[in-house]
């Protein structure tokens, strides 16, 4: 279970943000601002960023994000990337109050509420958490991240139900190793 745990935290926060890892979802900004309404300079802050953190340079990354929110890049899904990086490095509540404020650029960023699901929980907010992640897959089931976590609580909680119905809708949109597993838990 503590593997899993690891797995989210990493598949958030370690592969250029709060994409579905894989890569069988699309990157946040792509689904959270219509690209050709928005000139292309708007955009390079966040896609700098996102390949400075697979470079694995965390500092790059955040002065691009925070050049990129600077520059009047979608404010969500900058404040997002950086509650991504605060995540990664164990910050929980400036990360909280980074998908917060991503939040406040968009009620609906699916994104953000995923991030603060992991912020909860991972910050000591366990009891919080589920309710932030089932916003979030009802918005995008593809954040298989969110399920993954979701399902871990449901099963720990002992509503191995929940749990199933959780991985099952979002193995119906993409697979994920950890979801599959989750799901396997659920009906042992």
């Amino acid at each position: 279970a503590v593997v899993m745990l690891v797995g989210c935290l990493l598949g958030l926060a370690g592969c250029g943000g709060s994409a579905a890892k894989g890569g069988k979802a699309p990157k946040p900004e792509a689904t959270s601002v219509d690209k050709a309404s928005k000139p292309e300079k708007i955009h390079a802050g966040i896609a700098a960023g996102d390949a400075a953190l697979a470079r694995g340079d965390r500092n790059e990354a955040g002065r691009f994000y925070l050049q990129a929110l600077n520059s009047g890049s979608d404010a969500a899904t900058a404040h997002t990337r950086l509650g991504d990086l605060y995540l990664g490095s164990g910050a929980f509540p400036e990360a909280l109050d980074a998908y917060e404020q991503a939040l406040k650029a968009n009620r609906q960023y699916a994104p953000a509420l995923q991030g603060i699901g992991f912020a909860l929980y991972l910050g000591g907010g366990k009891g919080q958490a589920g309710q932030f992640l089932a916003k979030a897959l009802a918005l995008d089931p593809s954040l298989s991240r969110a399920a993954a976590l979701l399902g871990t609580i449901e099963n720990r909680d002992g509503r191995p139900e929940e749990a199933l119905a959780v991985s099952e809708a979002s193995l119906a949109v993409v697979f994920d190793a950890d979801v599959e597993n989750n799901r396997g838990i659920s009906l042992m």
